[in-house]
């Protein structure tokens, strides 16, 4: 059994915290706001300068909630103090990207362009050939990066597409003479 549902969160002095309904905890802080809705068999406690969870009942359910709770709370505190970052490359002959005013224009090998709306949350940096994603959400962030990387995946013979900065491809042998 996990235990990280013991541990309490320290809030940092620029971060606000607001329980309403013991269902919705608001955080604000200088990066932006997160709501986040949580089951009641959780309680939360939050004095002056952290946070700690408890269980209202005691089953195998509510022990993982416990933690992906804390988790979760923690990674928004995180987010709204520092953010999050991820970076994606695009590699391919003629492949490019274009930032509009609230959309994203991807030219990768299609017969046509591609439009990709970008969410309220995330804001888009655009270089040659590589895309920062940033925002306060992390869910978000990573939403956000997954559905422009389906856009056009990785071919693993050439290695032409989109990917994570962070991603390693190992490419496949093509057909031998």
């Amino acid at each position: 059994m996990s235990k990280i549902g013991r541990k309490s969160i320290k809030i940092p002095k620029n971060v606000m915290i607001n329980v309403k309904n013991d269902n919705l905890i608001i955080f604000e802080g200088p990066l932006g706001k997160i709501d986040l809705y949580k089951k009641e068999e959780i309680g939360i406690k939050v004095f002056n300068d952290e946070i700690s969870l408890y269980k209202k009942k005691i089953s195998k359910k509510v022990n993982s909630l416990w933690g992906l709770y804390r988790a979760l709370i923690k990674n928004i505190i995180n987010g709204i103090t520092v953010g999050y970052k991820k970076k994606l490359i695009i590699k391919g002959v003629g492949y490019k990207v274009y930032l509009k005013e609230d959309f994203l224009l991807v030219k990768i090998g299609y017969s046509h362009d591609i439009i990709y709306f970008i969410p309220k949350k995330v804001r888009i940096v655009c270089l040659e050939n590589e895309i920062e994603v940033i925002s306060c959400d992390k869910k978000l962030v990573g939403q956000v990066c997954h559905e422009i990387k389906n856009i056009r995946k990785i071919d693993i013979y050439k290695g032409k597409g989109i990917k994570l900065s962070n991603e390693k491809i190992i490419l496949k042998q093509g057909k031998k003479k």
